[in-house]
């Protein structure tokens, strides 16, 4: 059953990217201090963490961004992912 919300948020500098459940418990979190890293970094950190924890995408019922205040080209980043998982992955994004 999908339970998890996936949630980016890059619109304070720092890259963060969270999966919890219903409850708000955290399944895994990271994040990224080097902003000018976070477009090359996001993703394929992403893959790792759903890989260490043994989910995929049907593990999820949405995904959820951040979407400001903060700089166009980090807001643009988890925009454009969660954008871009949501439709491969079949999930609404939340705002």
């Amino acid at each position: 059953m999908s339970s998890l919300i996936l949630g980016f948020s890059t619109s304070h500098g720092t890259a963060e990217v969270c999966a919890a459940n219903a409850q708000g418990h955290l399944v895994f979190s990271y994040h990224i201090e080097d902003y000018r890293q976070q477009s090359a970094e996001l993703l394929p950190r992403l893959v790792a963490a759903l890989a260490a924890h043994g989910l995929q995408s049907s593990a999820f019922a949405a995904l959820a961004v951040n979407i400001g205040p903060g700089g166009f080209t980090s807001l643009r980043t988890a925009c454009g992912i969660a954008q871009g998982l949501g439709t491969a992955w079949h999930l609404p994004v939340l705002v």
